[in-house]
This record gives structure tokens, C-alpha cells and sequence, in this order.
């Protein structure tokens, strides 16, 4: 997906190219206008995580390796948002997510 620039004019730079990203949402309220989301990036070289990143794959409902980047979270509004059905993280995978975003927030 396209992170929206906020601006009051909400126009995309000039040169920039959407993409297609995987983003986990961190909010469940779905009367929310606006959510909290962190980007997903294809793992092209397998490493450990880092810190603020959270390694799914096929096992968590992910077409292949891909890392959770914690460092950043973006505030978009739902509309923005392709929805898949895609079923709900697990629980540990939820948990990593959260000690991730406190060594990220802290970078």
C-alpha cells in the first residue's frame, strides 16, 4: 500500500511510486476512522531478527518469509487500506509484535 501523505492537500509527491505493501493493523476497534498499522518487506535474505522486527511466514497465514518492521508505525485511514481475509495474528505472534514496538519506538 501507499503510506498517504497527511497533508491538508493528501496529494502524492511528484516521482513517487505506490506500492502494494502488507501492513498489520494494531487496532481492533472498527469504528475507527484512522488505525495504527506497521509495514510488512519480503525477507529476501534469511537473518535473525533484529530487536525491532518480527519474523511470520506461511505459518502465520504469510505467502513467505516476511518481517514485521517495528521501528515506524504509521496512522492511515481505514479507507486507504486494501482489506484481505487473512485470519488474526496469533497470540505469541502478537506478543512479539508488542516487544518489538518498544525497542522500536525507543530507536
Amino acid at each position: 500500500m501507499f503510506l498517504p501523505d497527511r497533508s491538508p492537500t493528501g496529494k502524492i509527491p511528484p516521482g513517487t511510486q505506490p506500492k502494494l505493501k502488507y501492513v498489520v493493523v494494531l487496532q481492533a476497534d472498527s469504528n475507527a476512522t484512522d488505525v495504527a498499522v506497521v509495514v510488512c518487506g519480503s525477507l529476501k535474505n534469511p537473518r535473525h531478527p533484529r530487536a525491532y522486527e518480527v519474523l511470520v511466514g506461511p505459518r502465520e497465514g504469510f505467502d513467505h518469509d516476511t518481517m514485521i518492521d517495528c521501528r515506524w508505525v504509521f496512522t492511515v485511514q481505514k479507507r486507504h487500506l486494501r482489506t484481505a481475509e487473512h485470519p488474526p495474528l496469533q497470540q505469541g505472534v502478537l506478543n512479539a509484535i508488542s516487544e518489538a514496538l518498544v525497542v522500536g519506538l525507543q530507536l
